[in-house]
């Protein structure tokens, strides 16, 4: 019996490691494929930003500039104007979560957030056309309503800094006010990137984080 009962637990042994091996794997692979099923979502995504770039002529690297390691205080209205009225015309590329669509005397005005830097947010008000709207309010129940637009500015004005909203304590957190710019335009294209939209938007700007020059 003793024997026996040595057998039956090693073996009982081995095939519970087995079977947590196996189980393991299971999970890892299966983890792998969800990795790579994410990243084809992202590079799908980037191809769509790319190709609404290339249609419409939009600058996509404008918030280099903004943003520019150089550059440490608040944004000024100036800046924003220099850089986004342009005489030439072209549209630019902005991202940024969907807040709100309206119809004003039959014409679609979308209204998007768009995070720059600087303690500065970019609350986007443009003028779209029918097919616009649809593309807006047939990816409306997306779990992330991420936009990308091609959008001719024609003006940037400062809104009044949002009010800090008291701690939990009491305390005022008053110091971390943020500077919104209201951009009024016209979008000429107009797609849904989502959720894979806004994995971009926050790898970019991790980028232009790790090409700051470091002060010692």
């Amino acid at each position: 019996m003793p024997r026996l009962s040595t057998v039956f637990w090693t073996a009982l042994t081995a095939g519970v490691l087995v079977f947590l091996g196996i189980h393991e794997w299971t999970a890892r692979k299966q983890q792998a494929a969800q990795e790579a099923a994410a990243e084809l979502r992202l590079q799908d995504t980037q191809r769509a930003i790319d190709a609404l770039v290339a249609s419409t002529g939009a600058v996509a690297d404008w918030k280099a500039i903004i943003c520019s390691p150089e550059n440490k205080s608040s944004v000024l209205t100036a800046e924003l104007q220099q850089v986004l009225l342009r005489d030439d015309n072209r549209p630019l590329l902005v991202t940024g979560n969907l807040e709100d669509m309206s119809d004003d005397n039959g014409q679609h005005v979308i209204e998007m957030s768009s995070d720059l830097c600087r303690n500065a947010t970019l609350s986007v008000q443009a003028t779209a056309d029918s097919e616009q709207a649809k593309t807006v309010l047939s990816h409306r129940s997306e779990r992330v309503a991420y936009l990308a637009m091609a959008v001719r500015v024609t003006s940037v004005q400062k809104q009044q800094a949002n009010s800090a909203k008291a701690g939990t304590d009491g305390s005022d957190e008053g110091d971390n006010l943020e500077d919104v710019f209201v951009v009024r335009g016209q979008s000429m294209q107009i797609i849904s990137t989502g959720w894979e939209g806004f994995r971009l938007d926050i790898h970019n700007q991790m980028n232009m984080q790790r090409q700051a020059p470091r002060t010692n």
